[in-house]
């Protein structure tokens, strides 16, 4: 008898074994089941079959119904996906259900149901009603005669139900255009001829990628403005010619419109975008149409990487360096690193593009486990920006900016150009503080002070997002005397606005670029010169290419100098390259101005004097010799409690059990405060095993778990895993 094992969304690491349904001989991998579990019917995904099972075939249950002929998570991807949840230590049953569309967990899709297309008839366009019509009649009518092409679902999002579109039409004023045949997309395939002209560099690196048909890692390594995306390019053009489908990660939904915008010039293909934005019905029918192969490139942050695609041919992460791609909430992942998992199981290229590489992944160029291709040349006729550093100490400062800044922003401005002022801290002031009694208004959530938000007369917290009302006096002494410490990019603004009232002004955080219709506006503003003075965080600082930036000016990064994570200068020297990269990517040459009460940091003069990748290498020997990632593996357990004293004794006592049973070469630290240690309304500490081999430490840790699992069923705590952690 076949025993097929399924995977349900509990925390169990295993699958359950079940027996197949009566007049049925098998059931494909990644298919959803309705199984009896306990006292339920649940829904579950198969995983594997013909398999022998330990427990007697009496007491095995069999699978209820099943809900899909075709599996939704292909071979390759249900493989990768398996490999997740022993690696990160995750249930498979929580991973699967995890990445599924929501109409699939909620059991009201059976097989796939693929999305309508409706468009108007000429009778529509010119339709005329003889007497009154319902106002959703009218709507749709509306909304289509200015599509012309539209979804189900977005008939859906502007509340027109489907009673709705069927009265449309058997009135004839619409038809249906969707038909169940793959659009061959290829046949038609395009390739515009408007393109730039190639340096040898970037021809040399296209002829070595584009000779490679299988698995093979390629980290892109160019400075910013060297021409990467044109490497995308070529590289996608191949894979599109013998009709396979790409997938391009950008580290933040922001990236998405100008990435996009490059690839719908160059090719006429299908092509969408996946993101946590997007509503549920639009995910849906993204993920189908990529599985049944009608989108020929995804374009989207992390999430996009476990979409079902019918024929993978290539895989590009773009700023592999960002930490945006690891996930921190519910659960832990690296998607870039998951990416190159992913190539490797569907047998494709795979490029990880950066101006500033990751230093595991430049180490993974030198042990041969990447393959290197560097970019050193900017494209056109545009030239690395000088830099200058400003000694705010010895500087007369004017409105929290030096007067030379000051100078030379009106000089840019002067000669039409576009300015960026970067400041990674938003909102109008980090602090109130009562000059009588030198208190300030703590979160009564967090171990943070609340924000100034000047704009929404709030006070803010940016951690669990609680909002106050400004106070008008101190709540410790009563005192009126209060103001602000400090400054954030609503103050910025402010001060901008008043030097130069006429200079139309852009700022972009998350304050002001809530959702992607908004960012999309913002960035397309400063494309069109609609704005000439760019004020944003880290949100602007990557990525980007605007050509008539020609000042870029770094505010304040002083507290980043003096941090105790040891990842903190690489993330700094990361940051510090991507902003100024943003300067002089045009016709015009760049300048990029950093003010700092630090000018003589020994970080500050080797990066700038000896680059970016001088810096790494320093900080690979200095790794090395500390025996730091990514010399080593490491692995963090997060405790997470209303109190503090349990969140603690919570990790002691799973020290103490492995002290007993202790690894040879393993290096058990804490439990230690996460830097800000309580965060909505929970304490929160960790503690971090080390061991020289990322193989044996996953290997311990499997086992730790399942000989401590009792253990942890601890419902005051929430704790999770955290495999090669990068930051609190």
């Amino acid at each position: 008898m076949k025993i097929i094992q399924v995977a349900l969304p509990i925390p169990v690491y295993n699958p359950f074994n079940y027996k197949l349904p009566n007049n049925c001989s098998i059931i494909k991998q990644g298919c959803r089941v309705l199984v009896p579990f306990r006292k339920k019917i649940i829904l579950g995904i198969t995983i594997t079959y013909h398999i022998k099972s330990k427990v007697n075939l009496k007491k095995i249950k069999r699978i209820k119904k099943i809900l899909d002929k075709n599996p939704l998570f292909s071979k390759n991807l249900l493989s990768v996906l398996i490999w997740m949840s022993k690696y990160y230590h995750k249930p498979i049953g929580e991973i699967l259900f995890y990445f599924l569309p929501l109409q699939f967990k909620k059991n009201i899709l059976e097989n796939i149901q693929i999305e309508k297309k409706w468009k108007i008839t000429r009778k529509g366009i010119f339709f005329k009603p003889k007497k009154k019509i319902s106002l959703n009649i009218y709507k749709a009518l509306k909304l289509i005669k200015k599509i012309r092409v539209i979804h189900d679902y977005e008939f859906q999002e502007q509340n027109i139900h489907s009673k709705t579109i069927l009265s449309l039409k058997k009135s004839n004023l619409i038809y249906e255009i969707y038909d169940n045949k793959i659009k061959n997309w290829m046949s038609k395939l395009r390739i515009s001829k408007n393109r730039p002209k190639l340096n040898s560099e970037q021809i040399n690196i296209i002829k070595k990628i584009n000779s490679k048909n299988k698995f093979f890692p390629w980290l892109l390594a160019g400075i910013t403005g060297s021409g990467k995306t044109e490497i995308y390019l070529n590289a996608t053009e191949k894979i599109l010619k013998i009709g396979r489908q790409v997938l391009i990660l950008v580290p933040e939904i922001n990236l998405i419109p100008q990435i996009k915008k490059m690839f719908v010039q160059r090719f006429n293909v299908p092509i969408d975008i996946f993101h946590s934005y997007l509503k549920e019905k639009k995910k849906l029918n993204v993920w189908i149409q990529t599985k049944i192969g009608n989108n020929a490139i995804i374009i989207g942050t992390r999430s996009a990487l476990f979409t079902s695609f019918k024929d993978l041919g290539l895989i590009i992460v773009d700023e592999e360096h960002d930490s945006s791609y690891k996930q921190k909430e519910r659960w832990c992942y690296h998607a870039r690193d998951v990416a190159v998992v992913r190539a490797k199981k569907e047998n494709i290229p795979i490029i990880m593009g950066s101006a500033t590489p990751s230093i595991e992944s430049i180490l993974n160029a030198k042990v041969g486990k990447y393959f290197r291709v560097n970019l050193t040349k900017k494209t056109g006729k545009s030239k690395i920006a000088k830099s200058k550093i400003i000694d705010l100490s010895n500087q007369i400062v004017r409105n929290e900016m030096s007067i030379y800044l000051i100078s030379r922003i009106e000089f840019h401005l002067k000669k039409n150009n576009q300015v960026m002022l970067f400041l990674n801290r938003r909102g109008y002031a980090p602090l109130i503080i009562c000059y009588d009694c030198k208190s300030s208004k703590k979160c009564f959530r967090c171990s943070s002070f609340y924000t100034l938000h000047l704009e929404e007369k709030y006070l803010k917290c940016h951690y669990c997002e609680s909002v106050i009302l400004i106070p008008k006096q101190c709540s410790n002494c009563g005192s009126t005397n209060l103001n602000t410490i400090g400054f954030g990019t609503e103050k910025i603004e402010e001060i901008m606005r008043s030097i130069f009232p006429k200079i139309p002004i852009t700022r972009i955080d998350k304050d002001t670029a809530k959702n992607f219709e908004k960012i999309e506006e913002k960035i397309n503003k400063i494309h069109e010169g609609e704005s000439r003075i760019l004020i944003g965080t880290q949100m602007i600082a990557k990525g980007h290419h605007f050509p008539n930036v020609t000042l870029v000016a770094l505010l304040n990064i002083d507290g980043a100098l003096f941090s105790n994570d040891y990842r903190a200068t690489e993330k700094l020297a990361q940051l510090y390259t991507q902003v100024s990269g943003r300067a002089g990517r045009g016709k015009d040459s760049g300048e990029v101005i950093l003010q700092t009460c630090f000018p003589n940091h020994p970080f500050l003069r080797t990066l700038l004097r000896d680059g970016y990748y001088k810096f790494i290498e320093k900080s690979l020997k200095d790794r090395k010799e500390a025996s730091l990632p990514p010399y080593s593996g490491q692995i963090s357990i997060y405790s997470k409690c209303h109190s503090n004293k349990l969140a603690i004794d919570f990790l002691k006592k799973i020290k103490t059990f492995v002290e007993r049973k202790k690894k040879e070469n393993l290096l058990v630290l804490g439990p230690i405060p996460f830097t800000l240690l309580k965060k909505s309304g929970l304490f929160r500490w960790k503690l971090v095993f080390q061991h020289p081999s990322k193989t044996s430490l996953c290997n311990f840790f499997s086992k730790l778990l399942l000989n401590y699992r009792k253990y942890l069923n601890d419902k005051k705590i929430r704790w999770i895993i955290d495999v090669d952690p990068i930051e609190d």
